[in-house]
């Protein structure tokens, strides 16, 4: 895989983790990081008898070891949540992060 250029690295993003509290939407804003994100595909679920639209996405990051499955994603320049399904180093050698996303409602 190609190494990231800075200039793709465009949307902001704030990682953030659930809380310790007794609330479970709630989460603690951990780092504000850059990625580069695509869109891996849409969906259209039903949901209560009305449509209900999600969306699927790649984020390209640069690499960290801290990472965790139960965190989360928030774009501030959109208010979308983007919860993390999984996330993987292509290449191996500790320079990027693909995080695939779920677009929360």
């Amino acid at each position: 895989m190609v190494a990231i250029n800075a200039g793709d690295l465009n949307h902001e993003y704030v990682l953030q983790k659930p809380s310790a509290g007794l609330d479970p939407s709630s989460y603690d804003d951990i780092d504000t990081i850059w990625g580069a994100q695509m869109s891996a595909r849409g969906n259209e679920l039903l949901r209560f008898e009305t449509p209900h639209a999600t969306g699927s996405y790649v984020v390209t990051i640069r690499y960290r070891e801290d990472l965790q499955a139960s965190w989360r994603l928030f774009e501030p320049s959109t208010g979308r949540s983007l919860q993390i399904s999984s996330f993987g180093d292509p290449d191996g050698n500790a320079e990027q992060l693909q995080i695939y996303c779920v677009e929360v409602q």
